[in-house]
């Protein structure tokens, strides 16, 4: 479980603030006037903290522009309370590929860390349309996945995109089969120095499809 915050006072619309984002309903939304560098700040109930190295969103319910396109992780050994200052722990950053469909999701995005951390802190540097004045999602949910751990998305239009957690910088095959007796290297890909690896099927076949990784 999770409290949560943001920084400022006034920055979000009236009765969708950044709890809103935390009450496991996409019917409700976290809508910010920031337009660029929106934040929000979660804060384990655990007195120890919480390890998190994985976070996911779903879209809210309107304007497609004010979708983030990108996110920054940062952690803290300090439980931030909305006064003074801490110190942030960069944890992980990139893209964020979320779907044109309202109220649709989780897109997760995975990153290293180990740490148990007081509070973490995600910033969304940029959104899909720029001249929108505000930035939006529904839910987000913070999760601790172990190493060596995949899953399928789709991104838009319906493409299937591998997401990995494995070793920083290590080399991977990405192997695809219909009937799983039959796999087919596809492509060898590395993670990066954080350890994810996000990789997009622009050729899938007709029919059901599945993928795994290996080691060379």
């Amino acid at each position: 479980s999770f409290t949560g915050g943001t920084f400022g006072t006034g920055t979000w619309v009236a009765s969708q603030g950044p709890d809103q984002a935390l009450d496991g309903s996409v019917d409700t939304k976290f809508a910010t006037f920031l337009a660029a560098n929106a934040a929000i700040v979660v804060s384990p109930e655990a007195a120890s903290g919480a390890v998190i190295n994985a976070i996911s969103l779903w879209t809210a319910d309107d304007v497609i522009g004010r979708d983030p396109t990108s996110y920054a992780v940062y952690g803290s050994t300090t439980l931030y309370t909305g006064t003074g200052s801490v110190t942030w722990t960069a944890l992980g950053s990139g893209s964020l590929l979320l779907p044109d469909f309202r109220k649709d999701g989780p897109v997760s995005v995975l990153f290293e860390n180990r740490a148990a951390y007081r509070t973490y802190l995600v910033v969304f540097p940029t959104k899909k349309s720029a001249p929108e004045s505000m930035t939006q999602f529904s839910e987000i949910a913070f999760c601790d996945i172990p190493r060596h751990t995949a899953q399928i998305a789709r991104a838009p239009g319906g493409v299937p995109t591998l997401q990995f957690q494995g070793i920083a910088s290590q080399s991977y095959y990405i192997q695809r089969s219909t009937d799983l007796l039959n796999w087919t290297t596809l492509q060898t890909a590395t993670a990066t120095a954080n350890g994810t690896l996000n990789w997009l099927d622009a050729t899938p076949p007709a029919g059901r499809a599945y993928y795994r990784i290996a080691v060379p």
